[in-house]
């Protein structure tokens, strides 16, 4: 098989993930770009640039691959029409860099999470701020999972993971990690 290489970011690429639909690949970096391309082909398809001086640190496809929504480092999160390239909503309410975003399977909600020791849920559809998670979260927030059942939401902040309920409740902590965690996910199942 053939290995694409896919060139056009100028400095150091923080996220890169697939589309619900499989055919596009999201790229962000420092430089302060997001970038989608073909998966088959490489070919980059859009160059969406945030503002200068500003890192882009996180993303994620919404699961209808209709919009992103990106995590900054002037501790902000972005919601953007894809095809357009239009901002559709700006997210303030951290305090430091948003390292990690995540969409319910609705896309109803979006959680954002921050360098700052919180995860916010957020009303993905006006922006209003639900619930801030805090409790265990003092590391800073390193990733975010949202169950595909819509019922549980996943944090990582230093060593440890955290399980929350929709509304805000920490239900479980494990910690059985010796290293900081860099990446949540639930299985396909939720088990």
């Amino acid at each position: 098989a053939e290995c694409l290489v896919l060139q056009g970011h100028t400095d150091i690429i923080w996220c890169l993930e697939f589309s619900p639909s499989g055919e596009h690949l999201l790229s962000v970096s420092s430089d302060g770009s997001v970038r989608t391309w073909d998966v088959v082909t490489g070919a980059p398809h859009e160059v969406m640039l945030g503002e200068p001086g500003v890192s882009v640190l996180a993303a994620r496809w919404s699961p209808d691959s209709t919009h992103v929504c990106i995590g900054t480092s002037d501790g902000r999160a972005r919601v953007m029409e894809w095809y357009t390239q239009r901002l559709q909503l700006t997210l303030k309410g951290h305090r430091a860099p948003v390292t990690a975003v995540a969409y319910s399977p609705t896309a109803s909600v979006l959680v954002t999470g921050s360098k700052d020791g919180t995860a916010v849920v957020w009303g993905s559809l006006r922006g209003e701020k639900q619930h801030v998670l805090s409790q265990g979260l003092e590391a800073g927030v390193s990733a975010l999972a949202y169950a595909s059942n819509g019922r549980v939401i996943a944090t990582a902040a230093g060593s440890s993971v955290q399980l929350w309920d929709t509304l805000g409740r920490l239900r479980v902590v494990v910690r059985e990690h010796s290293a900081p965690v860099t990446s949540v996910t639930f299985s396909f199942d939720n088990t």
